[in-house]
């Protein structure tokens, strides 16, 4: 009967090892994620105080850049002028708003 019991502790201990691994990773993962969240929430804190004057340039700037290269869509998320408006909410207003944004509508012929 020792035997069994002290099997079973050492099967024990070696669970509670593995858990104790786990969560370290577990919680190394978490803090990795946090540092991440801080750095993008300071990112965004700093194009929330560029003026919309500049925040307009700066996206016509990158709108012309995808007229120049020919991969301009107005209907396609994932490319300016519509990719400029997931920034934040501040971003889509000046985004939405100015219409030089929107003067050229691409149309694909297959």
């Amino acid at each position: 009967m020792p035997d069994a019991v002290s099997s079973d502790l050492s099967q024990l201990d070696d669970e509670v090892h593995a858990a104790e691994k786990a969560l370290y990773e577990l919680q190394h993962r978490r803090s990795s994620c946090k540092q991440l969240v801080a750095g993008l929430k300071r990112a965004l804190s700093s194009i929330r105080i560029i003026p919309s004057e500049l925040l307009s340039e700066i996206f016509l700037m990158c709108r012309n850049d995808a007229l120049q290269f020919r991969n301009y869509s107005i209907f396609d998320a994932t490319r300016a002028p519509l990719l400029l408006a997931h920034i934040s909410s501040g971003s889509r207003t000046v985004c939405l708003s100015d219409a030089r944004l929107w003067n050229h509508i691409h149309v694909h012929e297959p």
